[in-house]
């Protein structure tokens, strides 16, 4: 498949179920009201943890509701990942969902959930110890980077070849190593969206103080949906037919 055949299904899926892929933001919308009570900041579109208040601002309420949230958030992006996964692959296809499918939803849910719990945990733990070594600015983004690209494609492997955890994990490496091409344009295409997001924001926020948190906003709503549509699109393009 052609980068440009490529961009073309992926526009398409996007534009045609911009209603059902907005549903990504749906955790968004649940998380950040509340997470803005909590010590964050927000950078490149996105709302990060300090580190450095956990110890000293964080109440046993505060980490308790932070825990509450993130597995509520967690399990709802699992859900949408995986119907929007279902979807693109029913239309690629020209074939609608069987039943047989539509009752695997929640166990890819499921399976789903469980990966990224996992995987946040071990970030976490892994960003709490470099930051106790005071590696965390040095090392603590590559560590994540590192961890994230390991799960890249799993939703996919998961909702669309119906993998396990660990075998999606195995197919997300064989996807990056066969998709290179891809990958690369894949994380070009992230960064310049994401700075474009960040930019435009920055440049109003004198006149509007709250524009960084439009910003996390359309991440949420409009330019992540979009890389996740893409993504499905290059984890599809391993197959000839389609």
């Amino acid at each position: 498949m052609q980068l440009r055949t490529l961009l073309k299904h992926s526009w398409e899926s996007y534009s045609s179920n911009f209603a059902l892929i907005s549903l990504f933001a749906l955790p968004f919308l649940v998380v950040f009201p509340i997470s803005l009570l909590l010590p964050n900041y927000i950078a490149l579109g996105g709302t990060f943890l300090r580190f450095g208040s956990i110890q000293h601002d964080l109440s046993l309420l505060d980490v308790f509701m932070m825990i509450s949230l993130v597995v509520v958030s967690l399990f709802l992006f699992s859900l949408v990942l995986v119907v929007i996964n279902m979807l693109i692959k029913s239309q690629r296809t020209l074939l609608k969902l069987s039943y047989y499918e539509r009752s695997l939803m929640k166990r890819h849910t499921l399976n789903l959930f469980l990966l990224l719990i996992i995987v946040l945990t071990i970030t976490l733990a892994a960003e709490l110890f470099l930051y106790s070594l005071n590696l965390h600015l040095i090392l603590g983004a590559f560590i994540s980077f590192l961890i994230g690209l390991l799960i890249l494609f799993a939703p996919q492997a998961i909702t669309i070849d119906e993998l396990g955890p660990v075998n999606a994990i195995k197919k997300n490496l064989e996807i990056i190593r066969s998709k290179s091409s891809f990958m690369i344009f894949f994380f070009l295409l992230a960064i310049f969206l994401l700075s474009l997001n960040t930019f435009i924001f920055k440049l109003i926020e004198p006149l509007f103080p709250y524009s960084p948190y439009f910003a996390v906003a359309v991440n949420a709503v409009i330019v992540m949906p979009y890389l996740e549509v893409l993504k499905t699109h290059i984890y599809l393009s391993k197959y000839a037919f389609l």
